[in-house]
């Protein structure tokens, strides 16, 4: 869904240039682990809140962004977990890094997108 959601912003970029006078963009980030959930709040008006170290973790790759100039980032930890299909996606080994906060060096992949089917 991330290069899909990507290739549709790059296809309607003249509508977004016309429009809003810029073109719209974004990056990510994808970890796995363990993540709690909780509901705050009252009948009236609540909102569900994660924790866990997968998402102070992820948002830490995330920062990796930009740094590797790149869209979407992967921990060793999802690599782990996933089958991608090097049919469908470039997958490269970007560095290992030791993020903000942690004792212990992360690799970090780029996922980059061979087709849009």
């Amino acid at each position: 869904m991330f290069f899909h959601f990507q290739n549709h912003l790059r296809e309607r970029s003249e509508y977004y240039l016309e429009k809003y006078g810029m073109i719209p963009s974004f990056k990510g980030a994808i970890n796995a682990g363990v993540v709690s959930t909780v509901e705050i709040g009252s009948d009236v008006k609540s909102e569900i809140a994660f924790h866990g170290d997968v998402v102070n973790t992820t948002a830490r790759v995330m920062e990796f962004c930009k740094i590797f100039n790149e869209d979407l980032l992967i921990t060793e930890e999802m690599m782990s977990r996933t089958h991608l299909a090097e049919k469908e996606f470039n997958i490269t080994m970007k560095d290992e890094v030791l993020l903000r906060g942690k004792n212990k060096k992360q690799k970090i992949f780029a996922i980059n997108c061979c087709n849009y089917a």
